[in-house]
């Protein structure tokens, strides 16, 4: 790997290498309020290993070259089929579950952990958000495309905005979550949350990416073409 991604912002890093998210939650790494830094520095200062951390990074993106598909607009039906049941389904599935365990946490463990206020408020308007934008992309979205691969660049302007406004929500999570730290008095339905918000937090930069730099580029493109 070129030491130019190391050197890159961790921000622009994650919107190339999306898989890296995992690895920056698993480790502590902050790629929210310090994801000016250059990925080598925000190991370097916040991880325990920074060696280990790096040499995993290079092995996920080199995997991720590797494996990377090249999409045509052929290829849209599939994306979007694919886009609906890993990313839809798992977040129909999940949002209800995590908003309960959210609840569950407050009643147990509010007096001790007042975040877990802010945190529950964070995530039950980000869950409206997110549910409000599935029917949106289902419903308007992608029989449109399917249709005609016609762009629309009203709706799509509409729908880059959503994902901002959620990668915000995602950022607001791991900061007063302390990115996800486990207290010491943790119960097991605590750490089963917080593993959930980190699959949850993975899950959505996957999603977006697919749609923002993906479907939406290739959509773009055609409609730029056709002007």
């Amino acid at each position: 790997m070129k030491n130019t991604i190391l050197d890159s912002s961790i921000g622009s890093s994650i919107i190339q290498y999306p898989s890296l998210v995992k690895i920056f939650l698993d480790n502590k790494v902050d790629f929210c309020c310090g994801g000016d830094r250059t990925l080598r520095i925000a190991v370097s200062s916040d991880s325990d290993n920074p060696s280990d951390v790096i040499n995993l990074i290079t092995a996920t993106i080199d995997e991720e070259k590797a494996t990377q598909t090249q999409y045509t607009l052929e290829d849209v039906p599939g994306l979007i089929h694919n886009i609906k049941i890993t990313h839809h389904k798992y977040l129909k599935d999940e949002l209800p579950v995590i908003s309960g365990l959210l609840f569950k946490l407050i009643d147990v463990h509010g007096k001790r952990h007042p975040e877990l206020f802010k945190l529950h408020k964070i995530f039950g308007e980000l869950k409206l958000e997110l549910e409000s934008h599935l029917i949106k992309e289902e419903h308007d979205l992608f029989p449109h495309l399917l249709e005609n691969l016609a762009f629309d660049s009203q709706l799509i302007e509409s729908l880059y905005d959503e994902h901002d406004q959620a990668g915000d929500a995602l950022h607001a999570i791991l900061e007063v979550t302390d990115h996800l730290a486990i207290p010491s008095d943790a119960c097991p339905t605590y750490t089963l949350t917080y593993k959930k918000l980190s699959r949850f937090i993975e899950d959505m930069y996957q999603h977006v990416h697919k749609e923002n730099n993906i479907l939406f580029k290739m959509i773009e493109r055609k409609g730029e073409k056709n002007v």
